[in-house]
């Protein structure tokens, strides 16, 4: 009998006298109802990952994704090579290729994550249906249809859903290996599979070398020794030459063994164990309740490594393999000097999913109750998190920018690290200026002079689009900007992330003869000065206020500026506390002096004629606004001064953000072109506030008058309705 009859025949001897779970039989043979719920699992784990796959925006790292894998292979290659701290090129390169035939959408570059994550379902039930049999492997493939970590990281623009997908593959080569020991062919192939796991990210480089420790402690003397030997001495001198031909990686190294990127324990700890079983659920500290989740899912997973133990479920040699597979890199990862992070051992799942599978399998009601039920919870509360994440609004600012920018405009970011979100989506080539610059620290003076220089070449400044971090903490650049430039508007996005607009400052600037209006005897204008009293659609009018406060104030107000024509519609406003939030009334003493800079941003698509500037001061907390008054006594309007806005030049075209933009033709001579409805929900009593935006069409003629109706869509029953309560109604007869 040669050795590959005796290995093979020994292998088959240890699985036969293992107890297997029956497989169900109902009307048909259990091959084909494995093979068709298997079918059904991989297309629900499809599905899974599909939803919503383009709705969040990019984060950070998945920028990095886009930016570099668009530099061509031989720019990726370049880049990877000289950056410290930067990733094997693998992904990026097969990710280039991609963005050729796909595009570069958030959809697009998450999708080949979405192909690599649904390929390792059916790789779980090979894997496990060769291990224990056919049933634990539908329910390896069920746990990973589901598992949190899997379907997370198949949703990101990563090479983290690409790592479980090799490990499978490395791990049953590796097994053929070991059953035919002296063909060299699954040797080579597991080398291989070896290779491209490593070039796709370095930590892969830990299943080398548990598989090594492997053979040198468990079959040092067995006939294909060699073989395996030779695949890991050579996958060994391949990274050493990669590393020799890497400036980047050798320079991080060297800060490694300098301290500069180490992490503590219990650092590494928060990052790694609850992510491999929840995927990454919060960027800081865990909440309890994961930590407990995650806790009772690694206890499933030391159960089924014990069950599988005891029971003789697994063949020693295959379970001493696992078992290492599965501690090895996570005791490599948490003595490394680097902040290892969970998404980093991903891998670590084709021997976890197994484990948890045999755990699932002891006998025991009540045990197999409560296991399911705390997977269960497990994915409860992870999987709503992952599909439902939005990340940032970067994108969400820039395209705010792109709708309302014009040629010449800056865009001042506080965030330098933010520089791949905003290469991937400014999309208009806006120029940029990152603040603080490049190993320079961020002081008063730098932001003055810096943005002294900015202000005398742009007309318009955009501060953003900047988050919840910024470099400037202080807010230096901000307070410059609201001390010196004119804020036209700030907007802010549901991730907390703002932009606003500034006019730099202008010298023309002129006093208006005003009153000295007071509002509520606290508060009197001492001073007005603006601009040319004409403004266009679409563009600003910088306003100067000097105020004086009449009394100490101990509340804080906000200037509600709103431009009104003669039937008392308002056409622009704008509401904000004084210097922009810096210097709030709650601080203001008698008599005291305040400068004040707005903007009142005109909307494209005013129309052209006579209006007036009304101002008011209302509580920032909300109530009615301070009374105005005269300067002489009595009560005022709080009109300051008239102000034209002028025609729109020849040729404009329809403004790019419009309010729910539609195309709706009355004939030849008008056409509808977007709306804004306030509220979307109408309570009787209540007042409708419908903004239209029209076009003129070829042929403009005049209209006597413009019919509104309020349309119903479905009966109202008497059922619900209470005693004594009324009902409008109108019927056509006929």
């Amino acid at each position: 009998m040669t050795n590959d009859e005796m290995t093979n025949e020994g292998m088959t001897k240890s699985q036969s006298t293992n107890p297997q779970p029956a497989n169900l039989v109902i009307g048909h043979s259990p091959l084909v109802i494995s093979h068709w719920s298997l079918v059904i699992l991989t297309l629900t784990s499809f599905a899974l990952r599909l939803y919503a796959l383009g709705r969040a925006e990019l984060w950070f790292d998945e920028a990095l994704s886009a930016n570099i894998s668009a530099l061509g292979w031989g720019g990726i290659i370049a880049h990877l090579r000289s950056q410290p701290f930067e990733h094997p090129p693998l992904y990026f390169l097969a990710l280039y290729p991609w963005q050729q035939v796909a595009g570069r959408s958030e959809f697009a570059l998450r999708f080949f994550s979405v192909f690599w994550g649904v390929l390792s379902v059916p790789l779980f039930y090979v894997l496990v249906r060769r291990l224990t049999g056919a049933r634990l492997g539908l329910l390896a493939a069920l746990l990973a249809t589901a598992s949190p970590f899997l379907v997370a990281y198949s949703r990101e623009a990563r090479m983290y859903s690409l790592l479980p997908f090799l490990a499978l593959l490395a791990l049953l080569a590796f097994r053929r290996a070991l059953e035919q020991e002296e063909r060299p062919r699954w040797w080579l192939a597991y080398g291989l599979l070896l290779a491209v796991g490593v070039t796709t990210h370095y930590f892969f480089a830990f299943l080398w070398a548990a598989t090594a420790a492997y053979l040198l402690l468990m079959r040092p003397r067995r006939p294909g020794w060699a073989w395996g030997g030779a695949v890991h001495l050579l996958a060994l001198l391949a990274g050493v030459a990669w590393f020799a031909l890497s400036p980047g990686l050798r320079a991080s190294l060297w800060r490694l063994v300098q301290g500069e990127a180490a992490f503590g324990l219990a650092y590494k700890l928060n990052k790694i164990i609850p992510t491999l079983i929840l995927g990454e659920v919060s960027g800081g500290v865990v909440p309890t309740v994961a930590q407990v989740l995650a806790l009772g899912g690694w206890l499933l997973v030391l159960a089924g490594a014990w069950w599988s133990l005891r029971e003789g479920l697994l063949p020693v040699e295959t379970w001493r393999l696992l078992g290492l597979i599965l501690v090895a890199p996570l005791l490599l990862a948490l003595l490394l000097p680097y902040g290892v992070l969970g998404r980093h051992l991903g891998y670590l799942l084709a021997v976890m999913i197994p484990f948890l599978a045999l755990a699932l399998s002891r006998r025991g009601a009540v045990w197999r109750a409560a296991s399911a039920l705390l997977l269960l919870l497990i994915a409860a509360y992870a999987l709503p998190l992952h599909l439902t994440r939005t990340n940032g609004d970067t994108g969400q600012a820039l395209a705010y920018i792109d709708r309302r920018g014009q040629p010449g405009d800056l865009l001042i970011v506080t965030q330098p690290g933010q520089e791949p979100l905003m290469d991937y989506y400014n999309r208009r080539g806006w120029p940029v200026r990152y603040l603080p610059e490049a190993g320079r620290a961020l002081d008063a003076e730098t932001v003055d002079r810096t943005l002294s220089d900015l202000a005398r070449s742009h007309d318009r400044l955009w501060l953003g689009p900047i988050g919840a971090w910024t470099a400037d903490p202080d807010h230096l650049v901000e307070q410059w900007l609201a001390a010196h430039a004119f804020q036209a508007f700030q907007t802010w996005f549901p991730a907390s992330g703002s932009a606003a607009l500034y006019l730099t400052p202008v010298d023309d600037l002129t006093a208006v003869a005003v009153e000295q209006p007071t509002w509520g005897g606290l508060i009197r204008l001492e001073q007005l000065q603006t601009g040319p009293l004409q403004v266009a659609p679409g563009e600003a009018l910088p306003l100067r206020f000097i105020w004086r406060a009449g009394l100490d104030l101990d509340r804080r107000y906000a200037v509600h500026l709103r431009l009104v024509d003669d039937l008392g519609q308002v056409w622009a406003e704008r509401r904000s506390e004084p210097c922009s939030g810096w210097c709030p009334t709650d601080g203001w003493r008698a008599g005291q002096l305040r400068e004040d800079r707005h903007a009142l941003w005109v909307p494209p698509g005013t129309p052209p004629g006579r209006y007036r500037l009304r101002l008011e001061w209302t509580p920032l907390e909300g109530g009615p606004p301070l009374p105005p008054e005269q300067a002489g006594g009595g009560a005022g309007s709080g009109d300051l001064v008239e102000i034209a806005v002028l025609p729109p030049p020849p040729g404009a075209g329809v403004p790019a953000d419009l309010p729910h933009p539609l195309t709706a033709t009355f004939g030849e001579a008008v056409r509808l072109r977007g709306y804004d409805l306030r509220p979307a929900e109408l309570r009787p009593g209540e007042t409708l506030h419908l903004e239209l935006h029209w076009q003129a069409g070829d042929a403009p003629q005049e209209a006597d008058a413009l019919l509104i109706e309020l349309a119903k869509f479905e009966t109202w029953p008497t059922t619900p309705w209470g005693r004594f309560a009324t009902r409008a109604g109108e019927q056509a007869a006929g």
